[in-house]
This record gives C-alpha cells, structure tokens and sequence, in this order.
C-alpha cells in the first residue's frame, strides 16, 4: 500500500501498523470496561485503520452510516491537539445502548438515559484510545467532557473542526461491536489540528527506535 501524507510527512506501512496495534490493544481494553460495566460479555475488534482527508472521511461515512449519525465526541489537547468522535448509524446507536440497558423501547430518538449512556461508552472507548496514545507514544494529552450530537455526517465533521481542504489529517477507525448476538458498526475518527499530524509521526518514529534500541 503506497504511503499516505500528514502535513508533508509520510505515513509508511509501519507507521500504520505502530498505530494499529495500539489502537488494538485499547479496544481490548475497552470492551474489558464496558463488559464490567453493563455485566455482559462485549466483544470489539477493529478491521481496518485508514489515513483520510475531509472529503474521504465524509464519503466513507456516508457509504458506512447513510447520511444521518450520531456521534460521542471529545477535544483533546497536550502534545497533539484534535477532537476525537465514536460515530455510528443512527440506528445503530439506538440498538447498542437499547441493548446494553435491556430496554426494549421502541422509539427512534435517544431518551436522556440513553444518550447518557452512549456518551459513557463513547467516554470509555475514546479515553482508552486516547490515554494508550499518550502512555504508548509519550504524549502529555487531556481531554474535555464527551458531547453527542446527531445530524449529517458533514455536521458532525465541522463540530470536530474537520478542515475542507488539504492533505490527510484524519485517522478512520473501523470497531465492530458483538453483544448478546447484535453486531454494531461503529468509527473512531480522530481529527488533528493541523501541525498535530507532523508531531504524530514524529512521535511513532521515536516509538519505533525505542522498540528497537
């Protein structure tokens, strides 16, 4: 697979399998979590990570969530700056938080609970993607408050700040969710402020050399 580009800097296979299994081992994390909090057994894995630009980003999310979603999303700053967002169908994330709390409500908005509790997975599996980043890379990163919101996914990519132009600065996450039986499609999309692209490869170099020194 050729290179991608982020800010100039080449984005070489190795440094797409460096992110990969750090991003694996925090979604083993993460369904560890959330199976401890809803007491049920959750199974994620992730088939795919991909570098994207805005309009790549926004037609992969049309094509894998149709043109409305929602998304759980968190700005993050320190060492590399962004918003990170778990995004799924809309229907989708109606069937996962309906099934994590057994309830069998036949609505097709969100109640206040169910937001709440799509905000909380959004909170364990961001947070975990994002402190594996940060303990695995060195990065200083903090991140505010989950928010959700639903709409297109072009809305959805302008609250994250998504630039309309330029080269790669996007990471395109796919996470398979199993519970009791449901298979759920989720994205973890985290875009970098610009310059943040640049330090991130930085930083996987240097987590490479320490691999091998």
């Amino acid at each position: 697979m050729p290179a991608s580009t982020v800010e100039g800097e080449a984005v070489e296979e190795i440094h797409r399998d460096a992110i990969l299994e750090i991003v694996n081992v925090a979604i083993g994390r993460a369904a560890a979590a959330l199976s401890e909090m809803v007491d049920d057994q959750i199974e994620l894995t992730v088939p795919a990570l991909s570098f994207l630009d805005r309009n790549q980003t926004t037609d992969r999310l049309n094509l894998m969530t149709g043109k409305q979603a929602t998304a759980v999303s968190q700005r993050f700053s320190g060492t590399i700056a962004g918003d990170a967002l778990l995004v799924f169908p809309e229907r989708q994330s109606l069937e996962l938080v309906r099934t994590l709390l057994r309830d069998e409500t036949d609505l097709d908005t969100l109640t206040e609970l169910e937001q709440d509790a799509l905000k909380e997975v959004g909170n364990v599996i961001l947070n975990t993607v994002l402190s594996s980043f940060s303990n695995q890379l060195g990065a200083d990163l903090d991140a505010n408050l989950p928010e959700i919101t639903s709409g297109s996914n072009e809305e959805i990519l302008d609250l994250a700040h998504a630039p309309k132009a330029g080269e790669p600065l996007i990471m395109f996450i796919e996470v398979a969710f199993e519970v009791e039986g449901a298979n759920i499609q989720g994205y973890v999309v985290i875009v970098l402020d610009v310059g943040a692209g640049r330090e991130l490869t930085q930083l996987i170099d240097a987590y490479l050399a320490g691999l091998t020194a």
